[in-house]
């Protein structure tokens, strides 16, 4: 059920869209396992440490290596370089088990899709469950050590354990509350539910009696985990409070073991089919993302989107490789003639192991290498260039009737390998989970000068550079009130951070003076719907409010039309089209990549200006290039680069002095 959950997520997560619980599931039986496994082995003394952590060598280095190694050849065979720094840190610190402090340190959002996913991020889980390998036979030491000379001593440790998973559970929930993307990976806000189950190995001695209770306890259970995947989403704050649903639900079921009653769920456990797939779990697991992220680029040389097609070929080929590594891989290392590797081929297997994780390490600080020495050219290019701006560059190729010069020698500007961090002032964009405003100024100090504010979320930001151009030259002081995936608007955002940001923005920005206010935002932002209205007059409804109070307090109000979205028109990541076709052949048609933008509505509503700057993001024939004037349109699915973004300013400034404009023409 557990690897199930994960699996059907990953690739329908549209459909069970909190198959994630799968992972919970699993931290719960390893807690449960291990626990009971050490706990016996105390009682009888025959328990040994080095033995304990050869047998978790033997069980899970092997295959992880295994798929590590793979994940990292492939890769550098089949995927554009514009992955390889990513996808090589990831590797790198998934062949030492510290994968999950790696994308907490990145803020990586395991709940959401980005075009820079890593074949290896699964390995998070497996990070943790080995950082829990190795702290929790010493904590149990201790805490059997402490109640030694008690009578009684299983209180002791089923005491001890019950404080670490309180505390735990307790610091999970705020830390989810106050940055749920670094507390979905750390192991801290984790430790609870594996306590959760290894309390259960040591409280639950003995079988309960009753089998009718035990079926209930069981059909509750699992009513709880399948629920959980069925009701949670990528918006429920997780893993916190929420996350006790399906803990507790694996709890259950575990506690009531196998019934055995004609209506209890043993007879669908039993069954062939379900014991193979646990079986094969471990290795399921690990086979199935890279499977999903580096098929499309095996087969087409590019990443792409789920279809019903790969998904089935990337599940038939997850169960056969994962079969095929149960037996010659999983089996060979911890059986020999149907009986548990002895020591004798303990130096051996660990030698190998060794030499493993050297080879995978060699491979992924070669990606590297090559990725750094390019980068580091690919920036001094983009140091030059943008440091001697060429007179017709990026969206003037665009604006002019007879397009740019070209001398023959062009090259993109920034190059696909760094397109992604040609972002300008990162830091004046508040993260998602803080809720305190967050302003930086740009322009003129002087007290006449034109007072602007630039607000919304990242698709207010990536016009930063553009807005900045113009200030430069137009005497004007800018303030940014920006924030990560939180709309300016009176609208009700399912983010929690952002009603506040909003509320005390939209003070902020009421007291300030400001003589313009400049604003976009995603099309696809999403609100809590007010009552009695759909979506798109919910989120009409909000900007058209904030609008207004602004215009209220003396400001004029523009608004800016999100821009063509790529990932919209089937192109998920420009820069490694780029790369790996070449600028050419990397467009999408304008039709498909323009969403419904309820600021163009919300605007009319309120008679607020609204500036649509698609014409220099599309050509007359429909066609939007990911390539312009010899500059990167894009650095990811959706956000512009700061060098196109700057040559956008000359555009945005004419049409933003001509009253009555809202579009280029219009």
């Amino acid at each position: 059920m557990a690897v199930g959950l994960v699996i059907v997520y990953h690739l329908y997560p549209q459909r069970l869209t909190g198959g994630y619980i799968g992972v919970d599931v699993f931290f719960v039986i390893s807690g449960y396992l291990i626990t009971s496994h050490l706990v016996r082995g105390f009682q009888s003394g025959t328990l040994s440490l080095r033995e304990f952590y050869l047998r978790r060598i033997r069980r899970l280095l092997p295959a992880s290596l295994l798929i590590l190694g793979i994940s990292a050849v492939t890769t550098a065979v089949f995927v554009p370089q514009t992955y390889w720094e990513a996808i090589a840190r990831q590797i790198l610190a998934s062949t030492f088990y510290i994968q999950n402090w790696a994308l907490a340190t990145d803020a990586v959002d395991y709940l959401a899709a980005a075009a820079d996913t890593s074949p290896v991020q699964h390995f998070w889980s497996l990070s943790v469950e080995e950082q829990f390998y190795v702290f929790w036979p010493l904590l149990l030491i201790v805490l059997i050590a402490a109640g030694r000379k008690k009578p009684s001593r299983g209180l002791v440790v089923a005491a001890g354990i019950a404080v670490i998973a309180v505390a735990s559970l307790a610091f999970s929930a705020w830390a989810t509350n106050h940055d749920r993307s670094s507390a979905y990976f750390i192991t801290q806000t984790r430790i609870w539910e594996f306590a959760v189950g290894g309390l259960l190995a040591v409280v639950l001695t003995r079988e309960l009696r009753s089998r009718n209770l035990r079926s209930v306890l069981s059909w509750a259970g699992l009513v709880a985990i399948i629920g959980s995947a069925l009701v949670f989403t990528g918006s429920t704050q997780f893993p916190g409070v929420a996350a006790l649903i399906p803990v507790l639900g694996t709890a259950a079921v575990i506690a009531a073991g196998d019934p055995s009653c004609r209506w209890s769920p043993s007879r669908a456990f039993n069954l062939r089919p379900v014991q193979f797939v646990g079986d094969i779990s471990y290795s399921l697991y690990l086979w199935h993302w890279p499977l999903i992220l580096l098929l499309p680029f095996v087969v087409t040389g590019e990443r792409s989107e789920m279809n019903p097609g790969l998904a089935a070929a990337v599940l038939v080929l997850s169960v056969g490789a994962a079969w095929l590594t149960k037996l010659f891989v999983e089996d060979r290392f911890r059986f020999q003639g149907g009986e548990s590797v002895t020591g004798s081929r303990t130096p051996a297997i660990l030698v190998g192991t060794g030499l493993a994780m050297v080879l995978v390490s060699a491979v992924s600080v070669g990606m590297l290498t090559i990725s750094s020495v390019r980068s580091e050219t690919a920036v001094r290019e983009l140091a030059d260039f943008t440091a001697h701006l060429p007179s017709c560059y990026g969206a003037q190729d665009l604006a002019s009737a007879v397009g740019c010069k070209r001398d023959g020698l062009s090259t993109v500007h920034p190059d696909p390998i760094i397109a992604d961090d040609d972002v300008r002032w990162q830091e004046c964009q508040q993260t998602l989970a803080v809720a305190d405003v967050l302003s930086c100024h740009f322009g003129s100090s002087d007290p006449d000068a034109y007072k602007v504010a630039l607000a919304g979320d990242s698709h207010a930001s990536h016009w930063l550079p553009t807005i900045v151009e113009i200030a430069d030259d137009n005497n004007w002081s800018v303030t940014t009130y920006l924030k990560s995936t939180c709309a300016l608007s009176a609208a009700v955002s399912p983010q929690t951070s952002c009603a506040q940001w909003n509320h005390d923005t939209a003070e902020q920005m009421s007291a300030g003076d400001y003589d313009l206010i400049l604003t976009s935002a995603v099309s696809r932002a999403s609100f809590e719907r007010a009552a009695g209205k759909s979506a798109a007059e919910t989120a009409e409804g909000g900007y058209a409010a904030l609008w207004q109070q602004f215009k209220a307090a003396g400001a004029e109000v523009v608004a800016i039309a999100d821009i063509p979205r790529p990932s919209a028109a089937g192109l998920v990541d420009p820069p490694a089209c780029v790369e790996s076709r070449g600028s050419g052949d990397c467009s999408f048609t304008r039709g498909a990549a323009l969403l419904p933008d309820p600021q163009e509505a919300a605007a009319r509503d309120s008679n607020t200006r609204f500036i649509d700057m698609t014409d220099l993001f599309c050509d007359i024939n429909s066609r939007c290039p990911a390539v312009v004037g010899d500059v990167m349109v894009y650095r990811d699915s959706n956000h512009m680069t700061a060098t196109y973004a700057r040559s956008l300013a000359d555009e945005l400034s004419g049409r933003l002095t001509t009253p009555g404009v809202d579009s280029a023409g219009r």
